[in-house]
């Protein structure tokens, strides 16, 4: 909550001095944006986004289980939060579910990582040493994988419907276009009409 405080008050054009968890001494922001990026706090568990609601204009989860993510989101709005509740997805879709699967474990593998052990790892190869590839259960909890728009569509409005506000795709594949492709193609289409 400090660094949201001194940040605010720098964005407002004061001059800052601070002494606390970390220190700023006689700071000030020369270029002040005219319409000020709300300050989002991001959230893996509920108790991260009940703590959230009491300083942040937002929340930012990611996942794809729409009971996780419900319990995360409810967790900042029952506590106060006034923001919006937004959720990275991370999402593998390609012409087959076995190429969609195999460009998941090729390119965002670290999600068959054990989460608790995340915040320990410091290096690539860290990673690299640990993820599974092969382990399709982990990499199906970690990455929305499917070979249908609408598939994905429906999956994307379960998060909708456990009360994202907006949602954030990540293609984690090498080729965005063909992604981007898509989406312009039918996935966004399926997305807004279940909107």
């Amino acid at each position: 909550m400090q660094a949201a405080d001194v940040m605010r008050r720098l964005i407002a054009g004061e001059r800052v001095t601070h002494d606390g968890a970390f220190q700023v001494h006689d700071a000030r922001v020369w270029s002040r944006p005219q319409n000020p990026a709300p300050l989002r706090a991001a959230a893996a568990s509920a108790e991260t986004a009940a703590w959230a609601a009491s300083w942040a204009d937002g929340v930012v989860t990611v996942g794809h289980d729409p009971e996780t993510v419900g319990r995360i989101l409810s967790a900042y709005k029952d506590a106060g939060g006034r923001g919006p509740c937004a959720v990275q997805v991370h999402v593998s879709l390609a012409d087959s579910h076995s190429e969609a699967l195999r460009t998941a474990g090729d390119q965002w593998r670290q999600a068959t990582v054990d989460p608790a052990l995340m915040w320990e790892l410091m290096q690539p190869e860290d990673f690299d040493r640990l993820a599974d590839p092969a382990d399709t259960a982990a990499l199906e909890r970690g990455i929305l994988i499917s070979a249908e728009e609408e598939d994905v569509a429906e999956r994307l409005g379960a998060l909708v419907a456990a009360g994202a506000d907006e949602l954030f795709l990540h293609p984690v594949g090498k080729d965005q276009s063909s992604f981007l492709g898509r989406a312009r193609e039918g996935l966004l289409d399926s997305i807004r009409a279940r909107a």
